[in-house]
Formats: C-alpha cells, structure tokens, sequence
C-alpha cells in the first residue's frame, strides 16, 4: 500500500430496515448455502501443535489470536498483569518465522480500557485492526471497533480507534470480526458474532456502496 492511503467510508443508516434491499445480507445457519462456496482439494494431515512460548503464554488467560501476513506479529487478548484491567490487546513481534516470539507489548489506551477489549482481527494487507470492546461506548453491549496505521512494521503506531457505527453495531453483543476483501471489486464482507433476535451467530455481507467498504486513493 505505499503512495496511497486506505480509508474506511461509511454512509448513515438510520435503520437496518431502510436499506436497499441487497445491501446487507444476513444468513443464518440453515441459509449458510446461499453463500459463495469455493472447492478445493484436499488438504494435507495438520501437524503436531506448538506451544507459542512464554511471551504469549502465561498462567493467565490468552485468546483471539491475530496474526500478520509475513507471521512476525502476532496480536492477542489477554488478562495478564500490566495491563489495564479485564481483557486487553497486545502484541508480540519476532524477527523471523523460525525466532521465538520477542516479549509482548500492551497497544495502550487508545485500545485498551478496566473493561474486556478482544477479538482482534488484521486485515490481510496489515493496515487495519477491528476489535470488540465494551469499554469506549456506543450502542451498548460490547461494540466493532477498527484502526488504521500508515506503517505495517509499526506495531504501535495505530491511529485512535472508531466504532463502526449503527448497521454493525447494536444494542445487544457485537463481535468476532473477520474480513474479506474482494480482490477484483474491493466489496467488503464481514462475519461477525451477533447475539441479535436470540441467533447466536449470524453474517453480514456489506457491499463497497453500503454501510461500509474500503476507498483507495
């Protein structure tokens, strides 16, 4: 991404009912079939897990992993002392894929809060992290949250984080982002947890001229 920059648009949307049909496409388990489906062939035996190491393994919790592209950064969720209460992000980077992992850093309050901040996700290109949180406000409950850096290499060089506002967020738990970029149209989908009208998992598919979507220039 160098010599452009990558911002987030949004369009204001006063009800998930207003927008135009299509826009925003919800499936739940018994419609997961009307999604694209892509074949493949068949996959090799997993090998044997690795424990990650003692900068991202303590005695305390450690969840929601996020890791880059190149796999020298790795972001997680964590309750461990040092932080600023409940569940926090951090980082831990590594100077190649065989080092162990260097000791982990805290993102700070831009990210941070006494309350739970997790489930980060890393857009494939390293330029954004979305993550949950019920500490900075919004709709209620625990809202979607995203950050942009310029430089990929700087761990801590996020700008302050914005919540993705009303047609993601709700009243109710929002969460477990996961993104998809379209490579040839640059359409947006993302797959999120939601706790709404008691379905306990759900998707949603928003278009570049929808809710959100993804502005190069």
């Amino acid at each position: 991404m160098s010599g452009r920059k990558m911002t987030l648009v949004f369009s204001l949307v006063v009800s998930l009912d207003l927008l135009v049909p299509g826009d925003v496409t919800y499936a739940s388990e018994p419609e997961h079939n009307h999604c694209r489906q892509h074949r493949f062939g068949e996959f090799s035996d997993w090998s044997e897990p690795v424990n990650l190491g003692p900068s991202i393994n303590t005695e305390f919790n450690e969840m929601h992993l996020a890791i880059s592209a190149d796999e020298l950064s790795v972001f997680l969720a964590t309750d461990r002392p040092g932080g600023f209460g409940g569940l926090d992000l951090w980082v831990a980077q590594r100077p190649n894929r065989h080092a162990d992992w260097g000791p982990a850093q805290n993102l700070g309050p831009n990210f941070n809060t006494s309350l739970v901040d997790f489930c980060p996700y890393l857009s494939s290109d390293g330029h954004w992290l979305f993550f949950c949180s019920n500490g900075f406000g919004g709709f209620g409950g625990e809202d979607l949250f995203a950050s942009f850096r310029e430089d990929t290499g700087d761990n801590l060089g996020w700008q302050e984080p914005f919540n993705l506002g009303e047609g993601v967020n709700s009243e109710l738990d929002d969460g477990d982002p996961n993104v998809y970029v379209e490579p040839e149209t640059g359409a947006v989908t993302m797959y999120p947890s939601w706790s709404r009208n008691s379905i306990a998992r759900s998707l949603m598919r928003i278009p570049p001229s929808g809710v959100m979507g993804w502005k190069y220039s």
